[in-house]
């Protein structure tokens, strides 16, 4: 194959550059050699893997070898050290293996697509095809078990998400009250303090500096067949849970809890108002500019809600308070988010690909940990 080709003439003229720049006593650190296989090696093996993942055996053996060889001159490993060896040392997974990652990857960005063309395309394949299963293409037979989260991802559009909020909403930055030693205590410190105790330390710092305020508990859940969240108004007594698909991640159910609460409290006469969350990366997101790298959809859409109540006149701000350690709001917000996993019907809302994605990391892991065992079993 013409491809094959050009991949086993590239790789081997790069790696002449890994040799001539790696040295036992002198020359680049692995872990700087490891950067340089990957940005000028693997990436041309990484493009399109998944198109050619149900060649000849033979073809992709050969590919496999000659990036072995490469993680051979990067770690100094003799010559007689296998493949799969190297391959763990280095945490580079072979082709047929990482070619699976990136399909789902790819396959995940189809779906998140308006019109979803190329998914569908690979699943009417994978109905129509009437050869040997094994020669099924890769996409083709990831296409199926992606089915049953269809509809469970946000749809996309062809620009990104900053571009739907106004500027002057992407750089206005709430006040974010976050401290390691919350109540001048550590986690496990608070952890070991009479509950009571923490509540009253609690009460004191919300009477001596947000007297004013009103405070709004925000939490997340997930589990494993289920994930949800809520928040909660003490001085209102009001509560607020709902469910999300079960292939949510933890910043998703964090990130819907404090938008849920930013969008209900529009409706308020409150001038003041301290969402109370227990979501370092959250609030972390929140604080950063958001033009250095590519933020999720919810983090933006927060910041347009902030910057809507500002125009309002209501002052957002934010507390981070640890997890589990007897704050009653907190555990209250934290057990409405847990009730979702009672909810028998399907959820509304709908989470980014990304979330999706992260989820089928263990299953890709346990692919390699299989092949792993199998080598070492038969060794």
């Amino acid at each position: 194959m013409p491809h094959f080709k050009y991949l086993i003439s590239s790789i081997s003229r790069w790696s002449n550059l890994l040799r001539s720049i790696a040295g036992t006593w002198w020359g680049s650190h692995p872990s700087s050699l490891l950067l340089i296989f990957k940005a000028l090696i693997r990436s041309k093996v990484d493009y399109g893997s998944f198109l050619y993942a149900s060649a000849s055996t033979v073809h992709r053996k050969k590919i496999n070898s000659l990036l072995a060889a490469c993680l051979r001159t990067i770690i100094g490993a003799v010559y007689s050290t296998p493949n799969m060896s190297l391959e763990v040392e280095c945490v580079c997974p072979p082709i047929e293996i990482r070619s699976r990652y990136l399909a789902y990857k790819f396959l995940l960005k189809q779906i998140s697509s308006p019109a979803k063309l190329i998914f569908h395309c690979f699943h009417s394949l994978s109905s129509l095809w009437r050869y040997v299963p094994k020669t099924l293409p890769l996409l083709a037979s990831i296409s199926t078990t992606l089915i049953p989260y269809l509809n469970s991802i946000i749809t996309s559009i062809n620009r990104l998400p900053i571009y739907d909020i106004p500027f002057h909403a992407l750089t206005h930055f709430p006040k974010i009250h976050f401290n390691h030693l919350f109540l001048s205590y550590s986690k496990p410190q608070l952890q070991s303090l009479p509950i009571n105790f923490v509540n009253y330390l609690f009460d004191e710092l919300i009477s001596s500096r947000f007297a004013n305020y009103c405070l709004i508990f925000t939490d997340g859940s997930v589990y494993t067949n289920s994930a949800g969240f809520s928040f909660f108004i003490p001085s209102l007594n009001i509560n607020f849970s709902d469910n999300l698909p079960s292939k949510a991640c933890s910043f998703t159910t964090e990130s819907y809890a404090i938008s849920s609460a930013l969008e209900f409290v529009k409706s308020l006469n409150i001038i003041n108002i301290l969402i109370v969350s227990d979501s370092l990366s959250v609030l972390s997101s929140l604080s950063s500019v958001p033009f250095k790298k590519s933020r999720s959809f919810l983090t933006i859409k927060i910041k347009a809600l902030i910057y809507s109540l500002y125009l309002m006149d209501i002052n957002v701000e934010f507390l981070w308070c640890p997890s589990h350690v007897g704050i009653s709001g907190n555990e209250i917000a934290d057990h409405l988010a847990k009730l979702t996993n009672s909810f028998n019907r399907p959820p509304i809302l709908k989470i980014p690909s990304s979330d999706l994605l992260s989820s089928f990391h263990p299953t890709i892991n346990k692919a390699w940990q299989d092949k792993w065992s199998n080598f070492s079993l038969a060794n």
